[in-house]
């Protein structure tokens, strides 16, 4: 489903529930543990002006999730109605400021801010003249070529204005580093060094790696340098790099059968790609699936501001497209896909991989394991706090997935007195925490209970039991405190936010 069908879906049941009443405003995707679903905001047209009523919740599969009621409807009338006009604005904003942290509806407002026009700027275009980043960016670059002092600390005050681009990003850490090379903070200047290797890791720009290690050999003595995390990262990216000689290599058909393996050979063909060619595009129909042989893809996800964010890149052995096989008939693409330099693939036809996996059982499991990690992936990728962690901690929470499974209402999870032995991430229903046989906190869909005592190996005082019949997904604790041992204090913390 693409954003057409999920406004569409949206208007037409809300036209059925409340008539010509009603209307959808902002459409966006959300990513869920579940999955991408659709949010639609609906508002109703009164007196008073455009009244933001209610929300409702459409998924990929285009069933109404979570959606607006009479009493809701009727509690926003009524509140604007009582509500005087100086203070309705701030109000309406803290009204439905709690529908959901990841629904962030605030760029596509029609409204007008505030501007206070700086001094010396005759147009709103200079503004965005002034600020042009890459404007900017030669600006830093011809400051430091000079070497004087005095430039050297005005570029140090430009580059991390130019922070904001994912894609630049390495490449500005590393202009940062060195800059404080040169101004002879050797320390801070390692420090933004590591920090531009690790945004070449997950772009898997290799180019960019060789240059941050040829700079890291000279900066560091050899035994620094051999236990590095710039040295590290470099060995890992090339390594993940290797082309696969056989279908049999990668990751998610290592084990396979004979009969399986040449099955799947038969419906492959081998095709190149050239750099920024796409082979996916979020919305467009789910039809082909990819094994990588060589070369690397990034993988984006759509924004709600309309931008798309690199989420990951796919390495030779990776499998791509899961959608054409186990999507519902109309399934779209869940992201969208292209090459970062010229690469090889194995290309399938969706219809005959599906019919292949209705065969085989095996190859079935195999495609839906993979399409788990990989909706989750999208959920840790664009999660309010985890989105914040590189791509080698995402991974590692990825790896801490221990089972996937139902539970019934009433189970308890992790009981009183003892460290809990798994961590829960909800997929769909609900768990509760109960102290003295009385429920203190609930636990909703994409949040994880248990998560703070078992990383503080604490024994809970209470239990949790599941609220309701529930899908969960099972972390491993140690494996989970084995990412924080040694971390720094930022990842600790945005993994206890978790909870």
């Amino acid at each position: 489903m693409d954003q057409q069908q999920a406004r569409k879906r949206i208007t037409d049941w809300a036209r059925a529930q409340y008539g010509h009443f009603i209307e959808v405003r902002e459409v966006i995707p959300i990513r869920r543990a579940t999955g991408r679903v659709w949010a639609g905001k609906l508002y109703c047209t009164i007196r008073e002006g455009d009244v933001a009523v209610g929300n409702t919740v459409v998924s990929d599969a285009g069933n109404i999730i979570e959606q607006m009621d009479v009493d809701e409807l009727v509690d926003a009338l009524v509140w604007v109605r009582t509500t005087d006009d100086a203070s309705l604005s701030t109000a309406a904003e803290s009204r439905f400021s709690g529908f959901a942290d990841d629904m962030d509806f605030s760029s596509l407002s029609d409204g007008e801010d505030d501007f206070q026009q700086p001094d010396g700027i005759d147009s709103i275009d200079d503004v965005f003249n002034n600020l042009d980043p890459e404007a900017l960016h030669q600006k830093a670059r011809r400051l430091i070529a000079t070497g004087e002092e005095t430039n050297l600390l005005e570029a140090r005050n430009i580059l991390p204005q130019l922070l904001g681009s994912q894609e630049k990003r390495g490449t500005v850490l590393q202009q940062m580093a060195t800059l404080e090379f040169l101004l002879g903070d050797i320390d801070l200047g390692l420090r933004h060094l590591e920090a531009s290797a690790r945004e070449y890791a997950d772009l898997a720009n290799l180019d960019g790696l060789a240059e941050v290690t040829e700079i890291a050999t000279q900066i560091m003595d050899e035994q620094t340098f051999a236990t590095s995390e710039i040295r590290s990262l470099f060995e890992q990216t090339s390594n993940k790099l290797r082309p696969l000689v056989s279908m049999s290599e990668a990751p998610l058909f290592v084990g396979i059968r004979n009969e399986e393996l040449n099955a799947l050979q038969q419906i492959a063909r081998s095709i190149q790609i050239e750099m920024a060619d796409i082979i996916l595009k979020e919305g467009d129909s789910a039809s082909e699936a990819f094994i990588v042989k060589s070369g690397t893809l990034s993988v984006r996800l759509d924004s709600p501001d309309g931008s798309s964010k690199v989420v990951r890149s796919c390495f030779p052995g990776d499998f791509i497209g899961e959608s054409s096989v186990l999507g519902a008939p109309g399934a779209t693409c869940t992201a969208t896909v292209q090459g970062e330099m010229p690469c090889e693939l194995w290309r399938f036809a969706g219809d005959k991989l599906r019919a292949l996996s209705q065969k085989f059982p095996e190859i079935r499991m195999r495609i839906e394991s993979a399409k788990t990690l990989h909706q989750l992936d999208s959920f840790i990728s664009m999660n309010e706090s985890t989105s914040t962690l590189n791509v080698s901690i995402r991974d590692q929470l990825l790896s801490c997935i221990s089972g996937l499974g139902r539970v019934s209402a009433g189970t308890v999870l992790n009981p009183k007195g003892e460290v809990p032995g798994n961590v829960h991430l909800i997929v769909n229903g609900t768990i509760v925490y109960q102290l003295a046989g009385k429920t203190v906190r609930t636990y909703q869909p994409d949040t994880f209970a248990g998560l703070r005592d078992a990383l503080h190996e604490l024994p809970l005082e209470g239990e949790f039991v599941a609220g309701s019949d529930c899908l969960l997904v099972y972390m491993d604790p140690s494996r989970l405190r084995e990412i924080t041992d040694g971390a720094s204090p930022e990842v600790v913390a945005v993994l206890e936010k978790l909870e």
